[in-house]
């Protein structure tokens, strides 16, 4: 069974943690493993998921972090990848 954010946010609250402090960043080499097994290029898969090469840049760089629809249409991009594979938890100052 795959985890969502939303089931990784409730598992956070359980634990204490303050779920408006946690966000979602992408896991640059899992991506890239991902794209190399699909043969498709970073920006193939902005392309894909209706993004610009350069945000694609930014979220691989941890520049920027990706909101929920990003999160959503990058997953669609990989439906056999586990959330935790291509996103991590990181907690962010208020």
């Amino acid at each position: 069974m795959q985890t969502s954010a939303s089931d990784l946010i409730l598992r956070l609250m359980d634990e204490g943690k303050d779920y408006q402090r946690i966000r979602f960043r992408l896991r640059r080499r899992p991506i890239l493993r991902l794209l190399a097994k699909q043969n498709m290029s970073q920006n193939d898969l902005a392309r894909k998921c209706g993004l610009s090469s350069g945000f694609m840049s930014q979220l691989l760089t941890g520049e920027r972090l990706p909101g929920p629809s990003t999160r959503r249409k990058i997953m669609a991009r990989f439906p056999k990848a586990a959330f935790e594979v291509i996103f991590e938890e990181i907690e962010v100052d208020s």
